[in-house]
This record gives C-alpha cells, sequence and structure tokens, in this order.
C-alpha cells in the first residue's frame, strides 16, 4: 500500500477575530490569514525479532505515539506551549483568560486592571513564570504579554479541534490585542521584525 502523508497541522495566524470555532473539526482556507502544512514523518516499520535494548526507535515519541487531551485547566497560567510531537485533542471548548485576578482581588478597593506597580500583573505572566520571560525585562519573548494560545514549538504535530472552539475571553480580548490563537513557533515574529529584542534568544519553529 502506498503510504498516505498526514496534512499535520492548519495553523491560525493574525486572525482579525479573536474566536475560532468548526463544528467538522476542519479549517477553511477562509478563515486563515496563512496555512501551514506540515507532514508527518512516516514511520519506518519495525521487525518483531529486532528488539534491542539500545534501541530506542521503539519509544520515540511521534504524533501517532503521543497523544494529549488539552482542557481549560491546561490554560489558567499562560501560553500552552507545544514543544514534542503528539496528536493534541481538545477535550473542550477552550477559553484563553491567561492569569486573570481572581473574584476576591477584584473586590479589593485598590484593585486596577491597569495597576503596573506589581510582579503580577493581572492576565501578564508573573514575575516568577521563567518560561513566559520578557515583561519586566523588556527584551524577551513574552515582554508584549502572551502573544499566543497555543504555541507550536515541534515537528510532527497534529491539533484536532474534535468539534470544539477556542476563543479569548472578552475581558482577555481588550487587556491583550496582541494575539494569535495558534502561534507557528516560538516567537510572535520573525527575529529583526518586533519592537522587542530577540538577538539572545534562540528561534524555534517546525520544519
Amino acid at each position: 500500500m502506498s503510504s498516505i502523508l498526514n496534512i499535520c497541522f492548519w495553523t491560525l495566524l493574525g486572525l482579525s477575530s479573536a474566536k475560532y470555532s468548526h463544528s467538522n473539526h476542519k479549517i477553511s482556507v477562509a478563515d486563515l490569514s496563512k496555512i501551514h502544512n506540515l507532514v508527518e514523518t512516516p514511520i519506518s516499520a519495525q521487525d518483531d525479532d529486532s528488539t534491542n535494548d539500545n534501541d530506542d526507535s521503539t519509544t520515540s515519541i511521534t504524533s501517532a505515539t503521543n497523544t494529549v487531551y488539552i482542557s481549560n485547566t491546561d490554560i489558567q497560567s499562560g501560553t500552552y506551549r507545544i514543544t514534542e510531537p503528539g496528536t493534541y485533542i481538545l477535550a473542550e471548548d477552550l477559553r484563553f483568560n491567561f492569569n486573570a485576578p481572581s473574584a476576591e482581588d477584584r473586590t479589593d478597593e485598590s484593585f486596577s486592571p491597569n495597576n503596573y506597580n506589581t510582579d503580577n500583573m493581572g492576565w501578564f505572566p508573573s514575575k516568577n513564570q521563567e518560561e513566559y520571560n520578557g515583561l519586566y525585562t523588556y527584551d524577551g519573548l513574552y515582554s508584549q504579554g502572551f502573544f499566543a494560545g497555543i504555541s507550536v514549538e515541534s515537528d510532527d504535530v497534529i491539533i484536532d479541534l474534535n468539534g470544539h472552539s477556542m476563543e479569548m475571553s472578552y475581558e482577555y480580548y481588550l487587556q491583550q490585542r496582541y494575539f494569535s490563537l495558534i502561534e507557528v513557533g516560538n516567537r510572535p515574529s520573525i527575529m529583526g521584525q518586533d519592537l522587542s529584542v530577540y538577538d539572545d534568544i534562540d528561534e524555534v519553529a517546525p520544519t
């Protein structure tokens, strides 16, 4: 049988809308500003009697062997960063509202959504979130806040909407206007083409 090439991923980049959903699991070309087709690398067949203790090929991570379900509990504190191959399936409708202030914080008389005199700004990376660096030093990938709901930083990735939707919450939409639902790579734009200084950070993107 001839091998079948999977279309691994249809990305959403630079959408003017903060919401995307589709009932039949497919993304229409008309809904996209840019399409990236990432083709899954075929997996070589292994002989049943060729198992070797030193052979890691049987345990390698691919979109066929690694299945991950994404729910809202996974996206409470920041961009969902995909850094290894796999099939990522939405378990429910996702609503991005990263690091939103708690109900208790909001009832405080001194609460302001625009308070910058803190290490834990609402809807932005906190100072101790090292994986989202830049907001407090002005020279990191997240210096302008969370720029994506999901970032794809690996080859061989399939994102299955599974009949669900992705969107920003309305209050998060007001707070973070620089945003993509899905970003291909670990940065909001190519090196040298943005307001922040990225020269000391390696660029990571699927090939």
